[in-house]
């Protein structure tokens, strides 16, 4: 099942808690910690099967999370990570029907997706790191 909830680790005690709830249920999503102070939330399966293309943004300071930019592509079980001080690159997953090979880059000043280049074979429920 989807859900909107979400918990964090207290590394002293190291046990968790309830942490604030998602604007959107999902499941199958990615995340990558942004420089100011932001958590990014991307793509995921809602209720009913339904591939998202929608972000959700975690606030560290108020600890709230807000609907984020659109990608381009609905997509699960993909994968992010930072390509500089700039961007973020989403790439590969599944968009219901196919294992992508598309990317969206978003550009982190303005918050905003725009399409990326494609990779040479199609990726879902893979890694990405940034070297």
């Amino acid at each position: 099942a989807s859900l909107e909830s979400t918990e964090l680790l207290d590394l002293a005690t190291m046990s968790f808690a309830p942490g604030p709830p998602m604007t959107v249920r999902r499941r199958g999503c990615a995340a990558a910690l942004l420089d100011n102070g932001l958590l990014l939330v991307v793509g995921g399966i809602a209720d009913g099967n339904m591939r998202l293309d929608s972000t959700d943004v975690l606030n560290l300071s108020n600890m709230a999370f807000m609907p984020g930019p659109r990608m381009s592509t609905k997509r699960s079980a993909c994968s992010v990570a930072r390509l500089d001080q700039r961007r973020l690159l989403v790439m590969g997953g599944f968009d219901g029907e196919s294992h992508l090979d598309s990317t969206d880059v978003l550009d982190l000043a303005s918050m905003t997706f725009s399409p990326g280049p494609c990779m040479r074979a199609r990726r879902a429920a893979c890694t990405a790191l940034s070297l």
